[in-house]
């Protein structure tokens, strides 16, 4: 053996050995960055709000099925995949009635309910409150 070889192998020995050290960290940091389906559907659904989305359009995206998918979802949020879009879709209108002059029906167009009455109820049963009182209380 050379001691440029002996060098070699000394510094992959020490790679190896540190791999071992630190290869829970690194699978915890990449279960955490791309492998939490719940995580990866939230992100999906925030980007989505403007869309109708169904359980079966989530699951195509996140490549579970949607037993599974919604077992695991309720799991770690405590709610279902569908109450949590709407619920977001919901807080988005807030956002939309606090900082905009659009009507009621333009931002449910806007979210993707067809039907503004429908909205205004759904509005109603989350916030207790309806979109246009809403829009008038006093905040901050």
């Amino acid at each position: 053996f050379s001691l440029e070889n002996l060098e070699y192998i000394n510094l992959t020995l020490w790679h190896f050995l540190a791999s071992f050290k630190f290869v829970k960290h690194f699978r915890l940091l990449r279960k955490i960055q791309f492998n939490d389906p719940v995580e990866n559907s939230i992100k999906y659904m925030k980007n989505n709000l403007k869309l109708n989305l169904t359980l079966e359009m989530m699951c195509e995206q996140i490549g579970l099925s949607p037993s599974h998918f919604s077992t695991l979802f309720k799991k770690t949020t405590g709610r279902s995949p569908v109450d949590y879009f709407i619920s977001l879709k919901i807080q988005y209108a807030c956002h939309l009635l606090d900082t905009t002059k659009m009507r009621i029906k333009e931002i449910s167009n806007y979210l993707a309910y067809e039907d503004p009455y429908y909205f205004s109820r759904l509005f109603s049963k989350i916030m207790m409150v309806s979109p246009t009182a809403y829009r008038k209380l006093e905040k901050g």
